[in-house]
């Protein structure tokens, strides 16, 4: 855990019930979207996935869309 994902890390504990996404026009999205349902910006909802230990995640990133979790967290719907 780092200051750039402090609140993916809250979401995934339960410490957070519930998240207002409020993004600036002009801004990217800053979370990855491997804690989006569906690994989609469109979904509004984050979702945590567990992987398989053996699973590299860093280096899978691009092909994660095929790779099926072991785990699927509940959703957390943005506001």
């Amino acid at each position: 855990m780092n200051y750039a994902n402090f609140l993916a890390f809250a979401m995934a504990l339960g410490w957070v019930s519930q998240v207002e996404f409020v993004l600036h026009p002009k801004w990217e999205n800053d979370f990855m979207h491997l804690h989006l349902k569906d690994l989609s910006d469109s979904s509004g909802a984050f979702q945590f996935k567990a992987y398989s230990k053996e699973l590299d995640i860093v280096m899978q990133m691009d092909r994660l869309a095929k790779i099926k979790p072991v785990k699927l967290d509940p959703e957390y719907r943005t506001l």
